[in-house]
């Protein structure tokens, strides 16, 4: 939420631009583009209480405003007077009353004149200052200050957000508006973001009165736990740390233990959030960006090879059992016992003509498995999110007709093959039994040759898939890193792929690599020797190496005998078509870790020392942005830091302090709405959080200061 306290609705002066008029419409969506939730009207020496009735909505306040034109004894200015809305009948009248109908162009009041008028009125002031023209001379400033009332809280305007943090650091109380000139232009980048929500005039000036009974009410509303720690070796320093579903921040001098802390609090954090929390760590940096680049192999990167297991057809293998050829002897021996013996047994000249397939059973075998375990899926997931309770009855009733319907499809095929297979048995076993006991030849059921075509046949398919699966072709994948700069995105690009001809020294421990190129010359017989003469001591071959490696698929023989799946991870530029490879600074290298960090989708955000070798431009643009935006989402963020930009800009709902005495160390708690920082162990020792934020942070007062006296002037 942003509060816009100086915002021009319409041309009242010769020199304001026409662009400054704005429609109800207009100004209402670009308010709430801005996620702007207060804003007040100040008009160049005007107050139009219609417009500001009429502008009135749901969305946002609007609170009444002027701005008027001002002396002193040695110089002109401007004033914004921002009223109470409730009171906006008394401040309509007395903005009468001291314009007196005087043109816009025309008006000017002295100071004390002005203090004295508008004693009674319930107002904030806001003086331009320093480079916002027209500003008061300093002693004018304080000459003004000393006559207003001390009920009236009274603020500086400077020109930007950089000066305002200058003046702060000087002690000087700053508030900065849009002072908008062209609505189609309006942009929040000049106006301050509000960390505690706004419901009215009056807590807003309790707000910045830093009243501490109102900030920790507003403060306690927000999400927190209590965390019990004992992050260093010595356990009678034990803490009991408040944080909250916001910004917090760890600060002090190096070797406060800051780093142990922050440890200590994410070991906590994970009873709570076992798989959500994204942590970086500025001494784990090189580490970090080895896991991103991510050369490691999944079991999952079999599958996005697209590589067919192969069990079924290394088993087909294992369960191959050689068929017979008839010869002529049983021929001639059933044609003798036919003219010998008069034959009444039925089953001595019976045949098996029918051919006996297994494919589709095993294809609609496999179907089911596949449809079965994706309904199941299906199922243990929480459809309610997207289905109402009639859909839901309706969808589990198609899913149940679906498994059924396949169930009996695939049990139909199998009594089908099964029906065959008794069918056979049954006809050469009677065969058998009746040879057995007459000693008269039966009629062959089949030469055999069309079995061995069949099995040879199925050896020649099961062969060429599992050869198929050895070379297939490699997966990539781009995975985005982070962004170094506004137009520089980085990405790595990661290959997965078979090497079948390099193994490491880590794959010859377990199988040995020509071991390994034996498996795949064992097939390329096999395939080759189809409908040779040798098929079957081929396939004994190929039987024995793998009982005597254990292999009994590709997956096994992939990712347990021997890693012949790797990975190749090269960094790349801008995911563009013309890729080439780019190597990141040390700098870079910290921008990516932290980039991802905060970008991922957690719960929790660990980080500590972010700033490191990453350069003010990164904290401004892009690390402080997404912390804001982590707050707003509800998020536990928490911070160990040096930098002035993260710990003081971040606007944290709760800040830590360390500070070591002797062999143990002294912790603070406190926030920067209330300006204090107090002793865990004995509230009675405060210290200010904006002392200690400017003497101890990396940019506070000092760099501050210097910042001012280069700038001098300009400001």
């Amino acid at each position: 939420m942003r509060i816009d306290l100086h915002c021009h609705t319409k041309k009242c002066k010769k020199g304001d631009g026409n662009k400054r008029n704005v429609t109800k419409d207009k100004f209402i969506k670009k308010i709430c583009e801005a996620d702007v939730g207060v804003v007040a009207i100040t008009n160049h020496n005007c107050f139009d209480k219609d417009q500001y009735l009429d502008f009135q909505n749901e969305k946002f306040l609007i609170w009444p405003g002027i701005e008027l034109d001002i002396y002193g004894d040695e110089s002109k200015g401007h004033c914004i007077l921002i009223g109470n809305p409730k009171d906006v009948e008394d401040f309509d009248k007395k903005m009468k009353q001291i314009i007196n109908g005087t043109h816009p162009d025309d008006f000017n009041i002295e100071i004390c004149d002005l203090a004295t008028k508008i004693k009674d009125l319930d107002v904030i002031v806001i003086c331009h200052y320093g480079r916002k023209n027209p500003s008061l001379s300093q002693s004018d400033i304080d000459k003004f200050k000393n006559e207003l009332s001390e009920e009236i809280p009274f603020y500086c305007e400077p020109r930007n957000l950089i000066s305002a943090g200058i003046y702060y650091a000087k002690n000087i109380n700053t508030m900065i508006g849009s002072d908008v000139k062209d609505w189609d232009n309006y942009s929040s980048d000049r106006v301050p973001e509000l960390k505690l929500p706004i419901d009215s005039f009056e807590n807003f000036k309790l707000l910045i009165k830093k009243d501490r009974q109102v900030i920790e009410t507003f403060v306690n509303k927000k999400d927190s736990r209590i965390l019990n720690i004992t992050p260093f070796e010595n356990k009678k320093e034990s803490m009991q740390l408040k944080i909250f579903n916001d910004i917090n921040i760890l600060f002090g001098g190096k070797g406060t233990g800051k780093t142990k802390i922050l440890e200590a609090l994410e070991k906590e954090l994970l009873n709570t959030y076992p798989n959500e929390i994204s942590s970086y760590y500025a001494s784990g940096k090189t580490q970090s960006y080895n896991d991103l680049i991510d050369k490691q192999i999944y079991d999952s990167d079999f599958d996005k090879l697209g590589i067919d297991d192969c069990s079924e057809e290394i088993k087909f293998f294992s369960d191959w059992k050689e068929i017979n050829i008839c010869t002529l002897k049983d021929y001639k021996d059933w044609k003798v016992s036919q003219k010998n013996k008069k034959i009444k047994f039925g089953f001595i000249n019976a045949t098996f003509i029918d051919e006996i397939s297994y494919d589709t059973l095993h294809q609609k075998g496999n179907n089911y498995k596949k449809v079965k375990n994706a309904i199941k899926t299906i199922k243990e997931n929480d459809n309610t999110k997207y289905l109402n309770e009639v859909e839901l009855r309706s969808l589990n009733i198609l899913l149940d007709k679906l498994d059924y319907s396949m169930y009996i499809d695939e049990k139909t095929e199998y009594c089908k093959v099964k029906s065959l297979e008794l069918e056979k048995f049954t006809i050469n076993k009677m065969k058998m039994l009746y040879t057995n006991k007459k000693g008269t030849f039966t009629k062959p059921s089949s030469t055999g040759l069309l079995d061995i075509y069949n099995h040879s046949s199925n050896a020649k398919k099961k062969a060429k898939k599992i050869i198929s699966n050895l070379n297939v072709d490699s997966y990539f994948e781009n995975k985005f890193l982070g962004e170094i700069s506004d137009k520089d995105f980085i990405y790595v690009r990661k290959e997965i792929f078979i090497d079948s001809k390099h193994y490491t020294k880590d794959c010859l421990k377990i199988l040995h690599a020509n071991k390994c190129k034996e498996f795949e010359k064992n097939v390329k017989l096999i395939l080759d020797n189809c409908f040779g003469l040798n098929l079957n001591s081929y396939i004994t071959q190929f039987v024995g190496f793998n009982k005597e490696n254990e292999i009994t698929s590709l997956r096994k023989l992939y990712f347990e005998k021997v890693t012949t799946i790797k990975t190749n991870s090269r960094i790349e530029m801008n995911n563009s078509e013309a890729q080439i490879e780019y190597t990141p600074s040390s700098g870079e290298q910290a921008m990516l870790i932290i980039s991802h960090a905060i970008e991922v989708k957690k719960k929790v955000y660990i980080l500590d020392e972010p700033e490191m070798s990453v350069g003010h431009d990164y904290i401004n643009n892009k690390i402080l942005p997404r912390l804001k935006e982590l707050s707003r989402n509800n998020s536990i963020v928490i911070i160990a830091t040096h930098d002035a930009n993260i710990a003081v800009r971040s606007l944290p709902f709760q800040s830590i302090y360390r500070e070591k005495t002797g062999a143990r160390g002294i912790t603070y708690v406190g926030n920067p709405f209330i300006e204090e920082m107090r002793d865990i162990e004995n509230e009675k020792n405060v210290l200010s959080w904006t002392e200690l934020s400017l003497n101890t942070l990396e940019g506070g007062k000092i760099a501050f200061n210097e910042r001012g006296e280069t700038y001098g002037e300009k400001l």
